[in-house]
């Protein structure tokens, strides 16, 4: 391996104690040992129980506790602290394969060192059984992908897993970091901000090194009410992002517009609408399809929710 960067595994929990084990021995059992594991407890209230986990591993992790903030703020702690040149982002519920930073950090050469890379997944259940996912959309083939190629890909399905990505920590100091006010959405809003700022990824999804925990007490199926509220927040500044890209990706700003209408996002979706009907960017067709995705979005959430509850056994919040 000629090149041997310092990585910065940070694990953001909050009332963790039932998975943060796990997930700190993953972390600490990568084959690539040029590694610091940083947790940050986000103000947990259990009792201590998870500051005692935490602790118990002494001087093999950096441990640091503060107020509750959420999610962001816990990254934000972790970016802050850190001294590795990439950020690699655990949660405490989700675990590494020891091959997780290896297989990534062989891949960085000179003309990819500030891309994302991601690797791929698969999802576990509560007590670590694998999961079959399903999948809807044609999955992303290996290789290096330009920021428009990537979004393309979003905007169609494919989803940027954050504890899959290796990043570089330049890329912080240039867009910024996590958003505090967005508790449910916060990866999607750095990943949008990354990729219309024109940052490159690097796509091996055949190395499956991240196991995805689905579980009744995730964000995911806990927090679905903090999606439209922060959709909207995201939302309203990628439209002004995609308006602004060259005339050659304006094609983008079509497929968000899909996009917030499969996800019911009427008020973006409506916003992406408005523009490109005033550019004279819409097509018959492009209008007949608006309406029916609009339509489909609207029994999406019906069909999510029976594909957790079928699949997961578990109850989506409404």
């Amino acid at each position: 391996m000629s090149y041997n960067p310092l990585v910065s595994i940070v694990i953001p929990v909050y009332n963790g104690s039932n998975y943060l084990k796990e997930a700190i021995d993953s972390a600490l059992n990568q084959t690539y040992k040029n590694i610091e594991v940083i947790v940050v407890n986000d103000g947990s209230r259990d009792n201590g129980a998870t500051e005692e986990i935490a602790l118990s591993y002494g001087d093999k992790i950096r441990y640091f506790s503060k107020e509750n903030g959420g999610v962001s703020s816990a990254l934000n702690k972790g970016i802050e602290e850190m001294k590795g040149e990439y950020f690699s982002w655990l949660s405490h519920d989700d675990v590494y394969k020891d091959t997780k930073i290896e297989n990534q950090v062989k891949l960085i050469n000179s003309e990819n060192a500030d891309f994302i890379f991601m690797c791929g997944s698969m999802f576990i259940d509560k007590d670590s059984n694998p999961i079959n996912r399903m999948s809807f959309t044609e999955a992303l083939k290996e290789g290096c992908y330009s920021y428009d190629e990537m979004l393309s890909s979003v905007f169609k399905g494919n989803v940027m897993g954050g504890c899959t990505l290796l990043i570089p920590r330049v890329l912080f100091d240039k867009f910024g970091t996590f958003k505090t006010e967005i508790k449910y959405m916060q990866d999607l809003d750095m990943w949008y901000r990354f990729l219309t700022g024109g940052v490159g990824f690097v796509c091996h999804n055949k190395d499956v090194d991240v196991l995805s925990r689905v579980h009744p007490q995730q964000a995911t199926v806990t927090a679905k009410d903090l999606g439209q509220k922060d959709a909207d927040i995201v939302g309203a500044e990628m439209v002004e992002r995609l308006s602004k890209l060259p005339e050659k990706d304006r094609h983008l700003l079509k497929e968000y517009m899909f996009l917030c209408c499969r996800n019911r996002s009427r008020k973006t979706g409506k916003k992406a609408y408005e523009f490109l009907n005033k550019a004279q960017k819409l097509s018959l067709s492009d209008k007949i399809k608006y309406v029916t995705t609009l339509c489909y979005g609207n029994i999406r959430p019906i069909l999510v929710r029976c594909y957790y509850k079928v699949f997961y056994n578990i109850k989506v919040k409404k």
